[in-house]
């Protein structure tokens, strides 16, 4: 059984992640983290390959206790971790206030920080070991930024350092840290961002994409944010 722990599931790129996942292989089990169990009904389908934890990333103590529980004390390794739990705000840069700024930081960076040194021992036990983070384009250095992004792109930018960051630390683990900096994706989070604009990008493609690099190209990227876009992003 190959494992797996995938952050923000409860809709979007998260959602379907964890649906392609118990469909390519029998033998994948998931373990979802997010506010708000996934509603997925092939999700439902395989109950008995679905774990799923209820935190809120504001809190980072509701993280410590799911790592607490019976089933990580039983649960030998985790071979495939995503990071992919996101929060945005669209607000012009002089009007977010710290409370803002800092959920944004915590669902974004903080809450990601924490579950990765949680999953670290895991890991380490795993012979595939892969970790990836989800980023954005707007998180990249010299890519097009976008007015009402700054807190959003600048916490996603502090996620794709601290990938890179990882992968040097943990160089001579069996451990490979890489950042798919995502473009433009049609879901909720797109719409918040852009009301009128429609992606050419499903979830759908992005989670085969997701799926296809975090066990296909483990050996190939070590340590590197990936452009995940299209020319028309």
């Amino acid at each position: 059984m190959k494992y797996f722990l995938v952050t923000g599931v409860s809709s979007g790129i998260g959602e379907e992640l964890c649906k392609s996942i118990l469909e390519e292989n029998i033998e994948n089990f998931v373990i979802g983290i997010s506010r708000n169990e996934p509603n997925e009904s092939t999700i439902h389908k395989h109950r008995d390959r679905f774990k799923f934890f209820s935190v809120d990333f504001n809190l980072p103590q509701t993280i410590e206790q799911i790592f607490t529980d019976t089933f990580f004390q039983n649960l030998s390794s985790i071979d495939f971790l995503v990071c992919n739990a996101g929060s945005l705000i669209n607000k012009p840069f002089s009007e977010i206030n710290l409370i803002e700024l800092q959920s944004i930081y915590n669902v974004n960076i903080f809450s990601q920080f924490l579950i990765v040194q949680k999953c670290i021992p895991f890991l380490a036990k795993s012979q595939y070991a892969s970790v990836v983070t989800i980023g954005s384009v707007g998180g990249i250095t010299q890519s097009k930024k976008f007015p009402g992004l700054s807190a959003y792109s600048s916490s996603k930018g502090a996620l794709s350092i601290l990938t890179e960051c990882l992968a040097e630390e943990f160089r001579d683990s069996n451990i490979s840290f890489n950042c798919l900096a995502l473009g433009s994706v049609n879901t909720k989070m797109l719409r918040q961002a852009f009301p009128d604009y429609v992606s050419k990008t499903s979830t759908q493609d992005i989670a085969a994409f997701i799926l296809d690099f975090i066990t296909s190209r483990k050996k190939l990227f070590n340590g590197k944010t990936i452009d995940v876009s299209t020319i028309n992003t």
